[in-house]
């Protein structure tokens, strides 16, 4: 009779063992980074989110002829176009230029509106103080006005 060669019983196990070991740490290298790949993703959207308002109210006060509040709105006045409204709430933003509704869901844990000194109706800056990851974030912009402009109005 031929001897058959094959693979006893104690390699198969072996085998089998290596295996398993292989793919579980396959397994929890891949499930870890997928929870890492989420957690990037949200802060990164976070983030996106944060720049995105900080770039529409630079852009607003700067282009604005005059801006002013009413209890947490800010009410931002152009020339040539339609008025703004920004209402600040503690977990939103709400921006409404009356085409678009925009509202960016970030945490607020204080702010402060500015006023002018010698004319308490126009706001000249606001500091919006973010939570981002238990450190807080701020966000300080302010208006320009001329000279002619405050005196005449």
């Amino acid at each position: 009779m031929k001897k058959v060669s094959a693979f006893t019983i104690i390699e198969i196990i072996v085998a089998m063992l290596i295996s398993g070991i292989v793919i579980s740490a396959s397994y929890t290298i891949y499930f870890n980074f997928k929870v890492l790949f989420i957690e990037t993703q949200l802060e990164f959207e976070e983030n996106s989110r944060i720049l995105l308002l900080q770039s529409l109210l630079k852009r607003d006060f700067r282009e604005a002829d005059f801006i002013k509040s009413r209890n947490d709105e800010l009410i931002i006045n152009f020339a040539d176009k339609e008025k703004i409204y920004y209402e600040i709430e503690e977990d939103f933003i709400v921006r409404n230029n009356q085409e678009i509704v925009d509202t960016f869901f970030i945490i607020i844990d204080d702010y402060y509106i500015g006023k002018l000194k010698n004319n308490l109706l126009y706001v000249d800056e606001i500091i919006l103080y973010i939570e981002l990851e238990e450190l807080e974030f701020p966000i300080h912009i302010t208006k320009k006005y001329t000279n002619d402009y405050i005196f005449n109005h």
